[in-house]
């Protein structure tokens, strides 16, 4: 297993993982919850170094990894192969996945809040009520994802390929849209309303629609008139009213 020094080595610790991860491959299962396509004693000591603070796991090979509900905050498995994983209501909030292939993995309810997922790819990708609120997906790749009722509540998306992905109840709220695509999606008539469309790419029915929201918006309100009171007469104008 790693020594103490390994494990103050980052590089000498993932070199040192992947080695007994591969010696491991002929191993008993231990864990039957939690199991990958390699023996699921691989994964469960990736845990167990994970549990120890150990938090740093780029580039591994994790296709069809079975992680659901598991609990790594701020896990670093950047450069990871996911593709067809099932992460479903785990917590990776704060977890870094930049360029992370998720192609196909099920990432429903997952808890993604602050996530840095900067060209993540996650084509085709099950997301619905995933929570990726202030998270930076900057040019990530959500083609043909099911994103909905998915929360991106103040998150980074600039530059980021909806194309195709299905946006049903989802939460774009204070997100950074610059350049992103959304051609041939299904963004609702208040959801173009409501959004910040500048220098994004729609369809042309999506632009025909944005356009039309435009032209019909309505006047902005008049200030109200100035009204004017007459003042009341004094009691000393009655008075003379009366003398006369």
């Amino acid at each position: 297993m790693l020594s103490k020094r390994d494990l103050n080595n980052p590089d000498k610790k993932i070199s040192r993982l992947r080695k007994v991860l591969f010696e491991l491959s002929s191993s008993e299962p231990i864990s039957p919850s939690i199991s990958t396509n390699l023996p699921s004693t691989d994964i469960s000591d990736l845990l167990t170094w994970y549990a120890k603070g150990q938090h740093h796991f780029q580039g591994m090979a994790l296709s069809q990894t079975n992680l659901v509900r598991a609990h790594l905050p701020f896990i670093d498995l950047s450069e990871s192969n996911l593709s067809k994983a099932n992460l479903s209501k785990a917590n990776l909030a704060g977890a870094t996945l930049n360029h992370t292939d998720f192609t196909a993995a099920n990432l429903s309810e997952v808890n993604l809040i602050g996530a840095e997922m900067i060209r993540a790819k996650l084509t085709g990708a099950n997301l619905s009520k995933a929570l990726m609120s202030s998270a930076n997906m900057s040019g990530a790749n959500l083609r043909k994802a099911d994103l909905r009722g998915a929360s991106f509540a103040g998150a980074n998306l600039s530059g980021v390929d909806f194309s195709g992905a299905m946006l049903q109840g989802a939460c774009l709220e204070g997100a950074n849209l610059k350049g992103a695509n959304f051609s041939n999606t299904d963004l609702s008539r208040d959801m173009i309303a409501s959004l910040d469309l500048e220098d994004v790419i729609l369809s042309p029915t999506q632009n025909a629609l944005l356009w039309e929201l435009s032209a019909h918006e309505p006047p902005a309100p008049h200030p109200p008139e100035p009204v004017f009171y007459l003042s009341q007469p004094s009691p000393s104008d009655l008075l003379w009213a009366g003398d006369s």
